[in-house]
């Protein structure tokens, strides 16, 4: 009996890890749908499971694979609106301790002006001035009289009229 058995055991064991799987893909659409309020197909994840070793009152982080850069890139740009959590890329161990030294650099940076930020293991410095110009003149200052538009007025004598903007004369 237990022969018999063994294989039909077996069998529930496999469906109910592929079950289990199928349940996470869910989970995680619906996380993205409801907090990021992005639509994540099933197509779109490949892999996903959980790092580390189960403890007691210990949430372990999950890694999820996708199948394309696109939509990784998208979730990285809207990872703010996540509540109760965050997202970060799964870089190896040598690069996370590259980019914590590169961080006191990346802080310099920035205080004094210039643009930066770290890729992968680099940080980039852009020089030059990241805020621009207020395009808006100040509400104090009134523009010359040369550049501002000329409004239209009729002028209407029994011979002519004279629009001053279209400099056009009718006879």
């Amino acid at each position: 009996m237990d022969i018999k058995l063994e294989p039909l055991i077996n069998d529930n064991k496999i469906l109910k890890n592929k079950i289990e799987i199928l349940e996470k893909k869910i989970r995680v659409q619906e996380i993205f749908k409801q907090d990021l309020k992005i639509t994540l197909e099933a197509s779109d994840v490949s892999k996903i499971h959980r790092i580390g070793t189960i403890k007691e009152n210990k949430i372990r982080p999950v890694l999820i694979s996708f199948a394309n850069n696109w939509k990784k890139s998208v979730i990285l740009k809207i990872k703010r609106g996540l509540k109760d959590g965050y997202i970060t890329e799964d870089f190896p161990k040598e690069i996370l301790e590259k980019r914590r030294e590169l961080k006191p650099k990346l802080i310099e940076e920035r205080a004094k002006g210039n643009t930066a930020y770290i890729k992968y293991d680099q940080l980039v410095v852009k020089e030059g001035n990241p805020i621009k110009e207020k395009r808006k003149r100040d509400q104090l200052t009134s523009p010359d009289n040369q550049n501002q538009a000329k409004k239209t007025t009729v002028t209407s004598n029994s011979s002519y009229i004279i629009k001053e903007n279209k400099k056009t004369h009718l006879i």
